[in-house]
């Protein structure tokens, strides 16, 4: 709203200085003043002339002083023309460098005038968008910030109703989110034009949110989402991979395994992909349909966990170089997917962690956490087991127990 008066005053102020500058080339032209007072002079040069004319007829003027005098009057008539001339060409020429002066000078006020009313509004919200890691008090500001300024737009801007709807989502309001995605996909779906890949992120983003919201429950209002989303653009990596996720959550891994193919088919090198593809492995264990490839590696049996643990609590379980005790692989789920059989590959580490493949033998261990809960905060922890990489040995039966020190 403030930047439209704004703009509205600097449209206005132009046309005032457009109105100085352009009303003397228009409507203030020079040339009937400049005749009209060469025909006053011309009058007065004339009875001058007759006058002389009379007193050399009447023998009052001898004829070298006719001569003489007629020569001086008109040197008088034409260096007066040439002046009255000059004088006003020079007062037309201040008249426009008044008027240029007069634009320049509007236009800066009008600029002064945005500059602490019309962009503080803007620059605010720039500085709060640059925080990377946005403290709750500027969560808040930054939302509160945004909202009334799209009150403000007469149709509000798609970008800056995106960023409310991530604002909403980083203050774990998920309904206010998904309402908010809805007004966005509504702007995009109004334009004559726009870039389905665009379309399909908000829709994806919505899909997940609808999924965390309802308890990470697979409704039909989010599965049309992400139907939707990769209809839009059937290359949406984050949609492929977290649909093969909600898929899996909601116990149906085959589902998951069919769309986790189609995101490795598209997908970068890097650890989205490996994590995608080792839990990709995982899915084609619950289901009997490992690949004969996906058999090397080691074989972990985890037994049913204590009853005292939380169904959320988190079971790490991990493959440590036997000699510096450094990570080579590492799985994670929850305790209520116990009794659990896995298997550790290459696929199960990230980009510092070395080979599992690289190691001749290594030890496996587990380990459990409290919901959101680092691994070093670890409540019980399995007995560690040597065991080799590969081979029909390679195989750990581990069983989680309660612990009193730091794994």
């Amino acid at each position: 709203m403030l930047l439209a008066v704004v703009l509205s005053m600097l449209v206005v102020l132009c046309a005032l200085a457009a109105l100085f500058l352009l009303y003397p080339a228009l409507y203030g032209s020079r040339k009937p003043i400049r005749l009209a007072r060469n025909r006053d002079r011309l009058a007065v040069y004339e009875a001058r002339s007759a006058e002389l004319a009379e007193e050399r007829a009447s023998g009052l003027l001898e004829e070298a002083d006719y001569q003489a005098l007629q020569a001086e009057l008109d040197r008088q008539i034409l260096q007066e023309t040439a002046t009255a001339e000059k004088t006003i060409d020079a007062a037309g020429r201040l008249d426009w460098r008044w008027s240029v002066l007069t634009l320049g000078v509007m236009a800066l006020l009008a600029l002064l005038i945005y500059q602490p009313f019309g962009a503080r509004q803007e620059m605010a919200l720039y500085e709060l968008a640059q925080v990377r890691e946005r403290s709750p008090e500027d969560k808040v500001r930054f939302v509160t910030a945004l909202e009334e300024h799209l009150q403000h737009q007469r149709r509000p801007d798609i970008e800056d109703l995106y960023m409310l709807a991530l604002g909403y989502e980083e203050l774990d309001q998920p309904r206010d989110a998904i309402a908010t995605y809805d007004r966005v996909e509504a702007a995009y779906r109004a334009l004559d034009e726009y870039d389905p890949e665009d379309l399909s992120i908000v829709i994806s983003n919505r899909a997940q949110t609808r999924f965390m919201a309802d308890g990470r429950r697979m409704t039909a209002a989010t599965e049309a989402d992400f139907e939707e989303a990769l209809r839009l653009d059937p290359l949406n990596r984050q949609a492929l991979a977290t649909l093969g996720m909600a898929h899996m959550d909601a116990g149906n891994p085959a589902r998951a395994i069919e769309v986790w193919e189609r995101f490795l088919e598209v997908a970068e090198p890097g650890r989205m992909r490996d994590a995608v593809a080792g839990a990709l492995t995982h899915a084609r264990q619950l289901t009997g349909e490992a690949a004969d490839a996906e058999l090397d590696g080691v074989q972990v049996l985890l037994s049913a966990v204590p009853d005292e643990l939380d169904p959320e609590a988190f079971i790490y379980i991990v493959a440590r170089n036997t000699e510096d005790g450094s990570l080579v692989a590492l799985q994670r789920y929850t305790a209520a997917e116990m009794p659990l059989a896995l298997r550790l590959t290459d696929q199960d580490r990230s980009e510092d962690m070395a080979a599992l493949s690289s190691r001749d033998e290594v030890e496996i261990v587990a380990f459990a956490t409290p919901p959101g809960a680092s691994l070093n905060e670890a409540s019980h922890a399995s007995q560690v087991v040597r065991v080799p990489t590969s081979g029909e040995d390679a195989v750990a039966s581990l069983s989680l127990e309660a612990r009193r020190t730091e794994p």
